[in-house]
């Protein structure tokens, strides 16, 4: 490299001398390490949800027993209201509706409301004990089958995904961060 200037008509020139020009680029491997992450994080399997068979057997005083098998729906809750005509579980002989019974996907036990005005309250399967009376009849809860797994959409959340998200974004937020650093550096004209 060489310096001219022109002074009064003539040209002057320095003497010719090396220079070395480094040329500086930010670090890209945050931004690859960090998309990497978030594919990877989508990719891993998502929860599984076990769904249940709920079996009530409820028995009359005159020792008439009727089963009751609540279904699981997908990844909804069940809500089956049980009793006589209007109500989605009929039982021979109820006037009017006994209970409410709730299953929430992945919960082995039930959430029942009573028509007298009580809230909601959990019961678990025990084949021999009374559940709960209801009305002039008393509710066994006799068994909790496992009727298989659902899974969940791939955006859920498990606790892996929510590790490698926030490794993806703890890498991607330095990535940034360096670049901005690396952005103050260079002179604005």
């Amino acid at each position: 490299m060489a310096a001219q200037t022109l002074r009064e008509g003539r040209w002057i020139e320095s003497e010719p001398d090396s220079v070395w020009v480094n040329v500086v680029f930010p670090p890209v491997w945050p931004f690859w390490v960090g998309t990497m992450l978030l594919v990877a994080a989508f990719l891993l399997p998502s929860k599984q949800v076990w769904l249940y068979n709920h079996i009530l057997d409820i028995r009359a005083k005159d020792g008439n027993a009727y089963p009751v098998e609540v279904h699981p729906q997908k990844l909804k809750e069940v809500n089956e209201t049980v009793g006589g005509s209007g109500c989605s579980i009929q039982i021979p002989g109820v006037q009017g509706t006994l209970f409410t019974v709730m299953a929430k996907p992945g919960e082995q036990f039930l959430h029942v409301r009573m028509e007298d005005g009580t809230g909601w309250k959990e019961i678990r399967p025990h084949p021999s004990t009374i559940a709960f009376p209801a009305g002039d009849r008393v509710v066994y809860y006799r068994e909790c089958r496992a009727a298989g797994k659902m899974r969940l959409p791939f955006w859920s959340f498990t606790m892996s995904k929510r590790v490698v998200l926030f490794l993806a974004t703890a890498v991607l937020l330095y990535g940034m961060w360096t670049y901005w650093r690396f952005m103050q550096m260079i002179p604005s004209s």
